[in-house]
């Protein structure tokens, strides 16, 4: 065989190689899973090990666009989310954080009385909180009333004694991963007295770790007392909830 006849039949097999190499690549690509444009509303279905679907769905709705929303899947344990593929990945990302083992929280509660004067032997509040509370409202006397603190966990309920004549209960939910936390089912009641129990409170309320949430109660609009139960959330250590 000439050199010339080997050159061209090596050209040949060269350009058949080619050729099903190209072959091939079309048939992955017409094969190959289509890819979201960024203004397509897309499905995505989050299942969680720890958390529960309802604090989930609460974490992830602020996240969402106007055409999104979430689809609640109590029998397994998750949520369907429909949106745009970016904010599913945000959405991907705040529950990968927020399902998480319940992890010990430290509630420390203080229950004031404003108003009424001083006789000079009532508790006053911390120096720090007394501040606040004389910048936020127009009294000018705080006295004690009780205050504690409460070990507990993510999830848990929450039943708070003081003074014998005042009960707080609530279960908080997981601590989301920008530090908020709700209280769901919060209520403050005043036990006993000539009218029997009454409720004071009854919310849902959200806070910050490590930031005092200050409630204030008065009768009428303008009452020279009023109560004031203030509240604030730490992260604990596993060790103190083991002791």
């Amino acid at each position: 065989m000439s050199s010339g006849h080997g050159r061209r039949l090596r050209r040949v097999r060269t350009s058949m190689i080619i050729a099903v190499f190209l072959t091939l690549a079309a048939a992955v690509q017409a094969f190959a899973a289509p890819t979201a444009s960024p203004d397509e509303i897309v499905t995505a279905t989050f299942s969680l090990s720890h958390q529960s679907v309802d604090d989930a769905a609460a974490l992830v709705l602020p996240l969402l666009g106007p055409d999104g929303n979430v689809h609640i899947l109590r029998a397994t344990n998750s949520i369907v989310v429909r949106d745009v593929p970016m904010r599913l990945n945000r959405v991907r990302v705040q529950l990968a954080a927020f399902d998480h083992p319940p992890r010990p929280l430290r509630v420390e509660l203080e229950l004031l009385q404003a108003g009424g004067g001083d006789d000079g032997t009532a508790l006053h509040p911390p120096a720090a909180l007394e501040h606040r509370l004389r910048q936020l409202f127009r009294f000018s006397e705080y006295r004690m009333v009780a205050s504690g603190d409460v070990l507990t966990r993510e999830g848990e309920e929450v039943k708070f004694q003081a003074a014998g004549r005042y009960e707080v209960t609530f279960r908080s939910t997981a601590v989301m991963p920008d530090g908020r936390l709700v209280l769901d089912d919060f209520s403050l009641w005043r036990r006993g007295g000539a009218h029997g129990d009454q409720p004071l409170l009854r919310s849902r309320l959200q806070l910050t770790i490590d930031r005092p949430l200050v409630l204030g109660l008065t009768r009428a609009e303008g009452d020279k007392e009023a109560l004031f139960l203030a509240l604030t959330c730490h992260r604990a250590a596993q060790s103190e909830s083991n002791e």
